[in-house]
């Protein structure tokens, strides 16, 4: 059940894409500069130099990357670096190389085959089609990254051989690496889903920011540029029709998320996710704003603070309820057995009443 839930999630999602891809950049900058601290072969005064390069190249690392992946073509100089990569164990999700003329073929015979089993064979292109997009996203800063630093240690006096192998090192490590795993990692993923990528990602994101002082560095500057743009977004925003502040609107548990900028004229908000680990700043940074604003006390403050890190580092999702223990209950409760433990409690995912509850003291509907 919870390869179909990740299937529909990452694969089948278009948005997916986007927002993946956001955060795999923010992540990749963070653990670049954590690289740039603590790998031989790499210098510390680089880090600048490579950040700007790695983002020079991303369009070019995915064109690369999609073609090698769905032409098996290595005829271009990303192509050819995709493959490279590959084969030295850098890129991690491997989907399998196909013709493209096979491809198109298969399509039309599908297209014209409109029996049901035709159909399923189309629906199955449609997601190899899918896959190879998602694939290549995923790699982008990965291959972006791993031409870069060959670069650099080869630059730096390391053969290339040498070079191969340590460039691809990083880019396996850059994001969430999700080949390491632990012995009961198995289990825990099929009861809940992505336990293996909230693990692996918690603990790369912990092992950046305590051994590079860089990250630590960035870090404060995310900070303030989220006091900043907090303060920004209350004032720009304004008050609704009912005298609302449009920011202070938007709930606390969503915030922690994604950073939000104001449109004008609009009267809306433009919102951008934030790389998980990476976005503690930036929350901590936001609800010091809201509570000096006074949209929520320091008690509110603190709990957001402590269930925005749960939500962070833990690799299951914190459930959302009023009640300390249906929220316990929700959160332990294997993913495949979510509706039922909502129904249970008469909570949807948010934490609000799936059936409306009668006020204390007051008699329900007969």
């Amino acid at each position: 059940i919870n390869r179909y839930f990740a299937l529909i999630n990452t694969t089948l999602s278009p948005e997916f894409i986007l927002t993946n891809f956001s955060r795999d950049y923010q992540t990749a900058l963070h653990n670049l500069l954590h690289e740039v601290s603590t790998r031989k072969g790499l210098s510390k005064s680089s880090a600048k130099k490579l950040a700007k390069k790695v983002t020079r190249n991303a369009w070019k690392a995915t064109r690369g990357m999609h073609r090698y992946i769905t032409k098996d073509l290595s005829d271009t100089e990303y192509s050819a670096a995709a493959k490279e990569m590959s084969e030295a164990g850098g890129r991690i999700d491997f989907y399998g190389f196909k013709n493209v003329k096979d491809v198109q073929n298969r399509v039309n015979t599908y297209i014209k085959d409109m029996s049901r089993g035709g159909f399923k064979k189309y629906a199955k292109t449609a997601i190899d089609w899918m896959s190879d997009i998602n694939a290549s996203v995923e790699n982008t800063m990965r291959l972006a990254t791993y031409v870069t630093v060959k670069e650099e240690f080869i630059k730096n006096g390391m053969t290339e051989s040498q070079a191969i192998s340590e460039a691809a090192d990083v880019s396996r490590n850059l994001t969430v690496n999700f080949t390491m795993k632990g012995e009961k990692t198995p289990l825990f993923n099929s009861l809940y889903l992505f336990f293996n990528a909230g693990t692996a990602g918690s603990f790369r994101a912990m092992t950046s920011y305590s051994k590079s002082r860089k990250v630590r560095n960035l870090a404060k500057g995310l900070f303030a540029m989220g006091l900043a743009n907090s303060f920004a977004l209350y004032f720009l925003a304004g008050d609704d029709e009912d005298g609302e502040n449009r920011y202070a609107k938007i709930p606390m548990d969503q915030r922690h998320r994604n950073m939000y900028i104001y449109v004008p004229g609009a009267d809306g908000f433009a919102k951008f996710p934030l790389a998980y680990g990476f976005n503690l700043p930036y929350v901590l940074a936001d609800t010091v704003v809201a509570m000096g604003i006074g949209q929520i006390n320091p008690w509110e403050a603190m709990v957001h603070v402590v269930t925005s890190t749960m939500q962070t580092f833990m690799p299951m999702d914190v459930a959302n309820s009023d009640r300390f223990f249906v929220q316990v209950l929700k959160t332990a409760s294997p993913t495949a057995l979510d509706s039922v433990v909502d129904l249970a409690v008469n909570e949807k995912w948010s934490g609000n009443p799936i059936t409306p509850e009668p006020f204390p003291g007051t008699a329900g509907d007969p």
